[in-house]
């Protein structure tokens, strides 16, 4: 059994490394590297053997590597050689000492003896590589209990073909191999069916008849044509071929086929639960799963599915997030969040920027942008190159599950949540800093009506229109006839700081000065950081430093 994987320069990895159990599920988006870890073992595997059966019959007394020819990577089709190596980086210069060395090692317990086996391989030309073991030479015992490993790799089933002639085992294997699975599905029933050993065939059919109350009848080798025919017979129906069953039922029967076909003790498995409706995802994962403990066999799956996730972390298995860096999952309903809300992008920023800043809305953060621009706060910067969540809403529940499903990933990050003024404060996880305005939001500390006078008054030529010392007399008139008395003699008076001053006093003073002057409304909401870019430092109220202040010690 496999217990340490470590990859360096391997397709989508620089440096990676990780532990695996009998049972190891992996899980992530789509490209996050789950097959990259399947193709990686599958590599190691083939050249491992290769080597040692090279250097067996080989009469050199050393032999410090051997060539593998693009076409042994059946299991890992590319179309040059160079495309296995991370960002195709296979020199660092020029020279013999240039070369940039992909190197996949792997540790494990087999015979109850622990072994490490670790191989580099180096490119030759589009068509070739070298290999060679750089970890477990110092006892030779390492190379062979881990040849002893039989790896088995088997890509997701994409439809069955019409007909399908009888192979021999190396088509078999080949076929598999480049994913050509809808073409062996016939091969692997009458290689089970026509082995000496009936208790294998007997045991498929009795697990068929059990999951779709089907009949599996036994196939056919017809030597005029070399093909194979398998029919299938289903309460109630007449007989009919295979192809005529669902997708679910020939994906599942390709899994179990190809179970009981050979024995593997590392068996690899690429979305098994393929075309399968939830019930038979977790019957299938809990009878493979079973199936290898008892066999004393290894299970690694690359699966979406969230029945295999469920039903794997209540059956205490392994499962590999691929997610951010590939890790073990901690709290598996952040993992289910990460999988179904939260976009690849948001990973790569976090990851990026290991800083989040949520607020509210765009409003919000201009208005921040704009009171460090007039205090000169060095979170000025910060604001401008940060990754921003805008929630569009005060339920904190969304920025506290956004949160925790991308610290599943990161780790490391941290962010800081500024909200307006809120009637209760929910707790926050660790990580996750919570500012509140003591006000009722963000526009309660624009020195009113000051930079609205200031904003009309400015020297620009639109604005010296809409503010002559008539049009200047009529907001007069307005504010006044929408304000207290004694809120417009206090600037600290309690309507500044409670009222909810964006929608039930700016807005409407606005929009009646516009009508007046017979000009249409232009500026709304998303402009009034305008009016904050206006105010005089010494006018602000001392918080929006503090929260400044506070912003900047976690960006």
């Amino acid at each position: 059994m496999i217990t340490k994987l470590e990859i360096k320069n391997f397709k989508n990895f620089e440096d990676i490394s990780f532990d695996m159990a009998q049972v190891t599920v992996l899980v992530g988006p789509n490209n996050s590297g789950k097959t990259t870890i399947l193709q990686a073992l599958t590599l190691w595997d083939m050249a491992l053997r290769k080597w040692i059966t090279k250097k067996t019959s080989s009469k050199a007394k050393e032999r410090t590597g051997i060539t593998i020819n693009r076409q042994d990577l059946f299991a890992i089709p590319v179309p040059e050689a160079k495309l296995l190596w991370h960002d195709l980086h296979v020199r660092s210069g020029v020279g013999e000492n240039s070369a940039i060395f992909l190197t996949i090692t792997l540790e494990g317990i087999t015979d109850q003896k622990a072994w490490k086996a670790g191989l580099q391989f180096y490119y030759a030309n589009p068509e070739s590589l070298y290999v060679k073991p750089i970890v477990g030479l110092d006892n030779p015992e390492n190379l062979e209990l881990g040849q002893k490993e039989s790896v088995a790799y088997l890509p997701p089933m994409s439809g069955l073909a019409a007909v399908e002639e009888r192979l021999e085992e190396g088509s078999i294997r080949r076929r598999i191999g480049e994913g050509r699975t809808a073409e062996v599905l016939r091969n692997l029933l009458w290689k089970i069916y026509d082995s000496t050993d009936k208790s294998s065939w007997d045991t498929l059919c009795k697990i068929v008849k059990k999951e779709f109350l089907t009949d599996l009848l036994p196939p056919q080798y017809h030597s005029a044509t070399s093909l194979i025919t398998c029919r299938i017979k289903e309460k109630n129906h007449p007989e009919m071929d295979i192809t005529a069953s669902g997708r679910g039922f020939q994906q599942f029967l390709l899994l179990y086929s190809y179970l009981y076909y050979q024995k593997h003790t590392i068996l690899l498995l690429d979305e098994p639960d393929a075309h399968l409706e939830i019930i038979r995802q977790k019957s299938l994962f809990n009878a493979l799963a079973d199936y290898c403990k008892k066999n004393n066999n290894q299970l690694i799956i690359a699966t979406h599915s969230e029945a295999i996730l469920d039903t794997a972390a209540e059956n205490g298995d392994l499962i590999l997030a691929f997610v951010g860096t590939p890790h073990r999952v901690q709290k598996l309903e952040h993992l289910k969040k990460s999988l179904s809300d939260i976009p690849a992008s948001d990973y790569m920023l976090a990851l990026e920027k290991q800083r989040i800043l949520y607020v509210e809305g765009t409003t919000d953060l201009a208005m921040l942008k704009a009171f460090a621009k007039v205090l000169q706060h060095p979170v000025q910067e910060k604001l401008q190159q940060t990754f921003v969540v805008y929630m569009n809403t005060n339920d904190l529940s969304y920025c506290r599950k956004h949160f925790l499903a991308l610290k599943e990933a990161v780790p490391e990050l941290e962010a800081v949540l500024l909200t307006d003024h809120l009637t209760t404060k929910p707790e926050m996880p660790p990580g996750l800093l919570h500012l509140e305005w003591k006000r009722n939001e963000i526009e309660c500390y624009l020195p009113l009506p000051a930079v609205l006078y200031r904003y009309f008054s400015d020297n620009t030529e639109q604005r010296s229109e809409l503010f002559t010392s008539e049009t200047q007399a009529l907001l007069q008139e307005i504010i006044t006839q929408e304000t207290a008395p004694a809120a417009l003699s206090d600037p600290n008076h309690e309507f500044w700081k409670n009222e909810k001053l964006s929608d039930k006093w700016l807005s409407p003073i606005l929009r009646k000065y516009y009508e007046a002057i017979g000009y249409p409304m232009e500026l709304r909401k998303s402009d009034f950081y305008l009016l904050a870019e206006l105010a005089q430092p010494e006018k602000l109220d001392p918080e929006i430093k503090e929260k400044l202040d506070n912003i900047a010690s976690i960006l």
